[in-house]
Parts: structure tokens; C-alpha cells; sequence
């Protein structure tokens, strides 16, 4: 679907004056949060918690960017339910974390619960790996695999 620049803007504006999901703010808030984000690991370091080099690792951001909003669109089965004349299907906001005061700090938290997320029998790897048990699901074979629908 080609969705053209003008519909996608509208779109994103039309998410974030929705003021029932959204605040205005002024000024970005990733200053004063770097300060908290700092001060916590601190406070972890202190009370044995994490490591000397662990502190360093997660503080290690130098200049901490601001985050940027963006879409994916979400591709309708019906287009009734489309914005702006059937032209542009509703977006799925996305607020990027690259570069931030909290991209170390959630790389950590990844790095500790992957391990025991992947142990887990629910648990799937990637896009093949859904379209797998996908299939399986539908031949009624589950693989040892315990999925909630």
C-alpha cells in the first residue's frame, strides 16, 4: 500500500492531539530523566546490586538523543476502518529508544531476561518461527508448545 506523506502526517497528529493519550510537553523530558536514571543506578551500585563496571556500562551514554515518534501502519482487513477517505490505515505508534538515557540500562535488562524467556514454552523466536507453530496449530500438532488464544 503507497501511503503518501500527507495522510501519514495527519495521521500522526491526528494520535498525538488525541489528548486522552497524549500530554503536550515544551521542552524534551530526557535531561531531568537522565539525572533519575543516574541517580537509581547509584543507589543499585551502593547497595551491591550491580557492579562497578556494570555502573559503567549503563551510564555510559554520553549524549543522550531525544525520542522520536513514528508509525508503522497497521494494514486493515477492512479499509471502512481507514482514516482520510479510505486512503490511510490507522498508525501504529512507535516512540524509538536509540540513543536515549535508557537504551543502556534496557540492553542490560534484555541481556538478563532473555535467558530464562526463551526456556519458556511459549516462547518464539522469530517471524519463521511463529509461521511454524502457526501451521502446526492448524494440522492440530503443537509441538510441545502451550500458546493462550
Amino acid at each position: 500500500m503507497i501511503i503518501y506523506k500527507t495522510y501519514y502526517l495527519a495521521e500522526g497528529y491526528r494520535q498525538l492531539n488525541n489528548t486522552r493519550h497524549c500530554q503536550k510537553k515544551l521542552t524534551p523530558l530526557f535531561p531531568q530523566t537522565s539525572v533519575k536514571v543516574a541517580e537509581i543506578l547509584n543507589r543499585l551500585r551502593n547497595s551491591g546490586v550491580i557492579t562497578d563496571k556494570q555502573l559503567q556500562y549503563l551510564l555510559s551514554l554520553i549524549n543522550p538523543m531525544p525520542r522520536r515518534f513514528y508509525m508503522l501502519s497497521k494494514i486493515p482487513k477492512a479499509f471502512n476502518i481507514c482514516t482520510f477517505l479510505d486512503k490511510m490505515p490507522p498508525g501504529r505508534p512507535i516512540v524509538s529508544d536509540c540513543n536515549s538515557e535508557s537504551k543502556n540500562v534496557a540492553s542490560f535488562i534484555d541481556i538478563i531476561l532473555k535467558p530464562p524467556a526463551m526456556k519458556h514454552p511459549s516462547y518464539i523466536k522469530n517471524t519463521y518461527d511463529s509461521q511454524y507453530y502457526k501451521y502446526s496449530y492448524q494440522k492440530n500438532t503443537w509441538n510441545n508448545k502451550q500458546f493462550k488464544l
